[in-house]
């Protein structure tokens, strides 16, 4: 990916359209900006110039520092602006499409940045073919996506596609240590806990508390299912009740400050822009819980599995993961999995994220799994 964008930078051929792949987290966005900042960087030569280092801004300069706050004129992060906040509208690709005409007010280049491709409705994707198709030389379209299949394929076939992928744990683990000046223990935590994702890594390394609202939203999740396991010690299911609806509220607002951001739900690269407010500020809040917990789960499953312990993200909890595992019936990880994904469905669909919560933990505590019919 870098070498690709290096390249491009260098020789100045610095494409009209680049399509971004990746999982969530993988620093697609981050990418992004770095290549708006190459693009724009005052203490760099143009893209093309001797000299030109390629995806290496100086970071320093006015230029990649009202970038990465997201002020910079000439470039434009378009988020969804729908109604419902769910999909990017048609009016905003029309706007795009004027502003794209545009020439630079003062920068070398013009970047229109979509951290959530997916999120284009199809009647705005197809109001963007024309720039894709009749591009101004000072203007690139940067789509990111988290796989091929949910973009359009006019769309796909009008972009150059560049693929991102997951680190390997230690070698992510030392990056994070000599960029961030971390401690190697909580380097590893973070690269675990991650799954390889440079992107949410750099957003944990970079707002601690990102990851202590993590460790609540687990901890959450770790309540609910000793509960579960009472519940098989026949608790009773009135008490067991009162306690799912209990945890169903503290998902809400797991921490009183800010909103989180959700790796595997929105834009969790480095820089993030600011946090939205009202219902997208507690639907973040929300994804952020079930993505941690499906994380967790993920590593229930392994653990009833016989998974060695260098697959497992949560090695810190390793000691709380193995008693649950043995004492949880053998099927419910992998059905409790499916609950929280169910869960992030419903929140996709604009279900009322109260009820979202609430009927994921009266299941996830009270509900017969299949292996009980």
């Amino acid at each position: 990916m870098v070498r690709r964008l290096d390249r491009a930078l260098r020789a100045g051929r610095v494409s009209h359209a680049y399509l971004f792949l990746g999982p969530a987290g993988s620093g697609k966005t981050t990418a992004a900006r770095l290549l708006a900042q190459a693009c724009n960087c005052a203490s760099l030569p143009a893209p093309g110039a001797p000299g030109h280092p390629g995806l290496a801004p100086c970071g320093s300069c006015i230029a990649c520092r009202q970038i990465a706050a997201g002020t910079y004129p000439d470039v434009i992060e378009v988020l969804p602006g729908s109604g419902t906040g769910q999909n990017v509208s048609v009016l905003q690709a029309r706007e795009l499409r004027t502003q794209a005409a545009l020439r630079p007010r003062q920068g070398r280049r013009r970047l229109f940045i979509f951290p959530t491709a997916e999120l284009l409705s199809d009647v705005a994707a197809n109001a963007l073919l024309k720039t894709l198709e009749e591009p101004p030389d000072f203007a690139t379209l940067v789509l990111a996506a988290p796989g091929p299949a949910v973009v359009l394929p006019t769309i796909r076939s009008r972009c150059q596609i560049v693929r991102f992928g997951v680190a390997a744990p230690a070698a992510l683990a030392g990056a994070l240590q000599e960029r961030f000046h971390l401690p190697l223990a909580e380097a590893e935590r973070l690269a675990r806990y991650s799954g390889g994702r440079p992107g949410a890594a750099i957003t944990w390394a970079q707002a601690p508390e990102e990851m202590e609202r993590r460790r609540r939203a687990l901890d959450l999740f770790a309540e609910a299912l000793a509960a579960r396991g009472e519940t098989m010690a026949d608790l009773a299911p009135g008490d067991t009740g009162v306690a799912a609806l209990r945890l169903a509220e503290q998902a809400r607002v797991p921490m009183e400050s800010g909103a989180p951001n959700a790796p595997g739900e929105g834009d969790e690269e480095e820089n993030p822009p600011a946090a939205p407010t009202g219902g997208r500020f507690q639907r973040g809040t929300i994804a952020a819980v079930l993505s941690a917990g499906l994380a967790y789960l993920r590593d229930l499953v392994l653990l009833r599995a016989g998974a060695p312990e260098s697959l497992i993200q949560h090695t810190d909890r390793l000691p709380e993961l193995s008693d649950l595992a043995h004492r949880l019936e053998p099927g419910y990880p992998l059905w409790a999995a499916e609950q929280v994904r169910e869960a992030q469905r419903l929140l996709e669909r604009n279900v009322t994220p109260a009820l979202v919560l609430e009927r994921l933990f009266l299941n996830l505590l009270l509900a017969r799994g299949p292996w009980e019919v």
